[in-house]
């Protein structure tokens, strides 16, 4: 892994020189001044034209500079065309129109849940363009204070600050962007591009995210500071594209939602991206460090090294879920994701607030997981009854916050589950405050491997519980919290539990067998509305459904509003099918099979009717599906 990584820094490094020199070449030989367009640059008059005629005519010449001087330029959208360097000296500022009719409606070809839908207006715009850069010392403003913005639905009525779509060779440097009335700097679809010292700051909350990189590649991010009330740098995949190549290094972040994040969008796949020698801070409500597919994407070989976290409240948040949202509407739901081979190294955390949890699917695990040299510091007195070890919620197709579990979790510091694959190593845990649960969780865990990690707290609990866990390998463990036992064990729940020694230098005894809690298959899930079938058939202990002939049947539904359709099924075979009409219109349920379990569609369009009319058939006859419930949940367009 060092030498995959040492290649594509060298990869990046190459990148970078070419694409600046490409920016220096066309610059010096023509460089037109907004003011000679017609630009008033006085705050007040609309300056659109005037800099678009400047871009345009810079471009029929072959590329170079397009040069704002010191004022305030108020526009609505500006469209960057190739070889051309907007350069926004230092005393500029691109004030972005409060007045959403300033600007154009622009809905790029490139397929992705965001067109329509979060944005089609944007201050700063450029799509299927080559070298292209945005440099200077100058500011974006979008005024995203100003009360035109305050209605926050619908999302698109905001415009984003800048938005790049399907671009090669983009390079944004020295730029500092403030209040996005939306997501603040959008790259989608784009190859070849370097963000160097970008300063974005949003305090507003509502969808205004930092930087999103959307199904990009060979994307090289350094020495930025992302101050957002919402997520602050982002990864996703709105559409079917791969994210891959990613190098984010020397940042520093702060967010009242997520610090640095993978997700939620996971529709195409992301690969081979290194996160180093990032600040994360001031996170008060989810996860510093999130990594998330839901929506079918694979996730692999990710390495995260040299992080730093300071009031954080979820340090760590992993989890391969089933959400299973289309990016467009006509398409099947998609089948559930992967996440393995994550590398997490050398993290300090200091005034941490709640657990880390890392869960995968109970059909389908993450796999591949490392902590090495961990400290995490936490802050908080624990007062509260936690969860029963047995009654964490699976919570499989909700959107998957750092607050997915709230914060009663039965573990103090990290809670695993559903993982074939984690080694852990010099994990230390200082809990200064009272907090009577264990340390870590281990729930339906395999092949865990734990060395020369220590949990210091006041509390007389040990440092680990596992169940349902396999082939788990304890060595040099110490847990200074005055507890006679290290670990503890439901009975006949675990095999192959070894920990080395039998007696720490504490003189603890290594574990403790409790009797085994019984464990559940499924969530009961409550919606707006819900449907049982009549008893048919029980599988599993399930009364249920065999789909042979078409069933039919209503759910109420609320009017002017989307909704999420759960049905609990059963298959015998893995990705199994079952077609779906919902009011006429057909859907493609892919169901995992061999155990009980959830699975989700959307319904794209808006119900005007209080009634929700569903035909299920069994879409081929490859094997049987069995259906026990059907539940409806309305949620929101960004849900």
């Amino acid at each position: 892994m060092v030498k995959n990584i040492l290649q594509r820094k060298t990869k990046f490094l190459i990148i970078l020189i070419v694409l600046l020199l490409s920016v220096n070449s066309f610059a010096q030989n023509n460089i037109l001044n907004v003011k000679d367009f017609g630009a008033k640059g006085d705050g007040k008059s609309m300056d659109t034209e005037a800099i678009q005629s400047a871009i345009d005519k810079c471009f029929t010449m072959g590329g170079g500079e397009v040069f704002l001087p010191t004022g305030k330029y108020l526009v609505g959208c500006i469209v960057l065309k190739s070889n051309i360097n907007l350069n926004i000296s230092s005393g500029a500022v691109l004030l972005g129109s409060t007045n959403k009719d300033d600007y154009q409606i622009i809905v790029p070809n490139y397929q992705s849940r965001t067109n329509n839908l979060y944005v089609n207006r944007s201050i700063l715009y450029a799509e299927n363009v080559d070298n292209v850069s945005v440099t200077g010392e100058g500011i974006i403003d979008g005024q995203g204070t100003d009360k035109a913005f305050s209605i926050t639905r619908p999302q698109i009525n905001r415009p984003f600050l800048a938005r790049f779509t399907n671009c090669s060779e983009l390079v944004i440097k020295d730029i500092t962007m403030l209040e996005s009335a939306n997501w603040t700097c959008h790259l989608l679809g784009c190859k070849g591009v370097i963000i160097d010292h970008l300063k974005i700051k949003n305090t507003v909350r509502a969808n205004r995210d930092g930087l999103d990189i959307d199904c990009c590649e060979n994307v090289e991010v350094s020495n930025c500071q992302i101050n957002s009330m919402d997520d602050a740098l982002v990864l996703k995949t709105t559409g079917p594209g791969i994210m891959r190549n990613i190098n984010i290094t020397k940042c520093r972040v702060s967010s009242h939602a997520s610090g640095i994040k993978f997700g939620t969008e996971t529709s195409g796949d992301f690969e081979n991206i290194t996160i180093s020698n990032c600040e994360i801070s001031n996170i008060p409500v989810y996860s510093g460090l999130a990594i998330m597919t839901v929506d079918g994407g694979i996730m692999k070989n990710i390495s995260i090294n040299n992080i730093v976290m300071d009031n954080v409240n979820i340090p760590f948040m992993i989890r391969l879920g089933n959400r299973a949202r289309p990016y467009k509407a006509g398409i099947p739901t998609p089948e559930s994701g992967s996440i393995e081979n994550i590398s997490i190294n050398n993290v300090v955390v200091t005034n941490a607030g709640q657990t880390s949890h890392i869960t995968g699917l109970l059909k389908k695990k993450i796999k591949n997981i490392s902590f090495k040299n961990i400290n995490v510091q936490y802050q908080n007195k624990y007062e509260r009854k936690p969860l029963a070890y047995n009654k964490v919620p699976l919570n499989e197709t909700m959107y998957p916050s750092g607050q997915l579990y709230g914060n009663n979790l039965p573990a103090s510091a990290f809670y695993f589950r559903d993982i074939d694959g984690l080694s852990i190593d010099s994990l230390i845990i200082n809990i200064p405050k009272a907090d009577t649960r264990v340390t870590a969780v281990f729930d339906r865990v395999d092949s865990l491997q734990c060395s020369n990690s220590q949990s210091k707290t006041l509390s007389p609990t040990p440092f680990f519980y596992l169940r349902n866990s396999n082939n788990c390998y304890f060595d040099n463990c110490s847990n200074y919290g005055h507890s006679e036992y290290l670990a503890i064990t439901e009975e006949k729940s675990c095999k192959d539990v070894f920990i080395q020694p039998e007696e720490s230098n504490l003189h603890q005894k290594s574990i403790q067998i409790v009797p085994a809690l019984s464990n559940k298959t499924y969530d009961d899930i409550s919606g707006f509305s819900n449907y049982e079938f009549p008893e048919n058939e029980v599988i599993k202990g399930v009364e249920c459904v065999k789909i042979q002939d078409p069933v039919s049947f209503q759910l109420k539904s609320k009017p002017e509003s989307l909704s999420k359709i759960l049905f609990l099924c059963y298959s015998e075979k893995p990705n199994n099918t079952v077609s779906i009409t919902v009011n006429g219109k057909k859907h493609i349920l892919k169901v995992s099979g061999e155990s009980w379990g959830w699975n989700s569609i959307r319904t794209m369009e808006i119900s005007e009717s209080a009634k929700m009319d569903i035909v299920i058939n069994k879409a081929d006859e490859s094997s049987p599906v069995w259906i026990s419930k059907v539940v409806l949940q309305v949620v929101q367009k960004t849900d």
